[in-house]
């Protein structure tokens, strides 16, 4: 996913506070794939269950902050010890030639990244990787 162009072209469909997004209110975890589904409360009081990755594309804010909420943050409160890449912030040439791209993880923020290998981020994510590639001419 394109988190700069899904935040381009999302849009409110109304500017009323009542059907926005309040506050996360709980979250379950998907163990079968290792990801979160956010409960979030609406302005008007209504809960909707989203996939996490999606409220931190449009409300980074929320996510951020529930998680720092937990003593220990979004990795003890899940227990998950797998990841998925949310965005890559850059890349550069290892020592040894080879293309390392800087990653942004799902619920975590964008200072909290990690240097990865090519290979692996291929294995994890191919479209967000083939997409930056695409984007800075590395292909």
């Amino acid at each position: 996913m394109n988190v700069e162009r899904f935040r381009a072209n999302y849009t409110a469909t109304t500017p009323d506070p009542a059907y926005l997004p309040a506050k996360i209110f709980n979250h379950r975890c998907v163990p079968a794939d290792y990801t979160v589904r956010l409960v979030v409360e609406m302005g008007n009081g209504h809960r909707i269950i989203l996939p996490e990755r999606e409220v931190q594309a449009v409300y980074p804010h929320f996510v951020y902050g529930y998680w720092k909420s937990f003593s220990g943050g979004r990795c003890a409160k899940t227990g998950f010890d797998m990841f998925h890449p949310f965005f890559i912030h850059g890349h550069r040439m290892s020592r040894a030639g080879r293309v390392e791209y800087e990653v942004q993880w799902v619920g975590y923020d964008e200072l909290d990244t990690t240097w990865e290998k090519a290979r692996d981020l291929a294995m994890w994510s191919s479209d967000l990787k083939d997409e930056y590639d695409s984007a800075n001419q590395l292909q």
